[in-house]
């Protein structure tokens, strides 16, 4: 039987927010890993230059932190408000 071909999702920047992040921690840990510049090809970003890539970056990785610290602390007040 063929295999059907998917299309690629799209990535969002939240995606590559958290692309990024991971990708961080497999280069302190000495894992090999894709580069920056193929999460900005999968969201379809230009990575001419090398500033601005890095740039926006640093950028998606702060707004994937803000949205995971936000979530644990929703979290937390959930599970305090039940008396977890």
């Amino acid at each position: 039987m063929p295999r059907r071909t998917r299309s690629k999702p799209p990535l969002t920047a939240l995606d590559a927010g958290v692309c990024f992040l991971a990708l961080e921690h497999f280069r302190k840990l000495g894992l090999p890993c894709v580069s920056d510049a193929e999460v900005f090809r999968a969201l379809g970003a230009d990575t001419s230059d090398s500033e601005a890539v890095e740039d926006v970056r640093l950028q998606l990785m702060l707004r994937a932190q803000c949205y995971l610290t936000d979530g644990l602390i929703l979290g937390m007040s959930a599970a305090a408000a039940q008396g977890v």
